[in-house]
């Protein structure tokens, strides 16, 4: 569930979170999950997610696939940035699939506010390997 709430800090409180779990990077055009994971994970975002102030507790990058019927195998490599307040996931599809419909894809979570998602991926999308505005 996407929720908000204030969170103290203090002296002791640990550093933020670096990626981790990024598979080694090899020559590709495609994006890694360790890259996906260094874009998301920037010094703002918990600000841009509206709770300034709030520390990472756990960041990872993943690579991944799902494998088609016919053999294809299409690459799903993902991030994850994890908050007292919010989980933070990015993903990279190769399948050619609109995104419409990607809500069905946040489990547990509600829909989060579109001024949110708006403020993350105005920062975060052009720090991807790769990434294009279409336009």
């Amino acid at each position: 569930m996407w929720t908000l709430g204030e969170t103290s800090s203090s002296d002791n409180d640990p550093p933020p979170a670096t990626c981790s779990g990024g598979e080694p990077e090899k020559a590709s055009r495609r994006v890694s999950g360790e890259q996906l994971c260094e874009a998301l994970n920037r010094p703002d975002l918990a600000e841009l997610l509206g709770t300034p102030g709030e520390t990472a507790k756990t960041a990872g990058g993943s690579g991944g696939s799902v494998k088609l019927a016919g053999g294809k195998e299409i690459p799903t490599p993902s991030a994850q940035v994890e908050f007292e307040t919010y989980t933070v996931t990015l993903s990279a599809t190769y399948d050619r699939l609109p995104v419409a419909g990607s809500a069905a894809l946040l489990g547990d979570g509600g829909v989060p506010d579109d001024a949110v998602l708006l403020r993350v991926a105005e920062k975060v999308l052009p720090t991807v390997p790769g990434w294009a505005a279409a336009g």
